[in-house]
């Protein structure tokens, strides 16, 4: 990128939840650009918004890969979505995106 740095864009979904999009632009083109969506929640409103993403950016047949990264979601596994989103939640985002670093804590109450 001839030591051009990328530019950072943030876009604020649901300003309630302290949900965002960053977007960092390379000067070195598209393809090396990457989207970062951060702290997710079980709303459906994500589900559409992930697929959105997905499809502009980052795995559309025909199109070049770009990282595109789910950053300190609001769940564990499909029954956080509860009985009429887990479904969707496992074919969508569960099954298709490796967990790549997580912090698990241990809660006693």
């Amino acid at each position: 990128n001839g030591g051009l740095i990328a530019r950072v864009k943030e876009q604020i979904l649901l300003d309630f939840d302290g949900s965002s999009l960053l977007t960092a632009e390379s000067p070195a083109g598209a393809v090396h650009d990457i989207q970062a969506l951060l702290q997710p929640n079980t709303d459906g409103y994500y589900l559409k918004t992930i697929a959105q993403i997905e499809e502009k950016f980052s795995d559309t047949k025909g199109k070049s890969k770009r990282l595109f990264l789910l950053v300190n979601p609001a769940w564990r596994d499909k029954n956080s979505w509860g009985f009429f989103g887990a479904a969707k939640a496992q074919s969508q985002i569960l099954d298709r995106y490796e967990t790549t670093f997580a912090l698990d804590q241990f809660v006693v109450r």
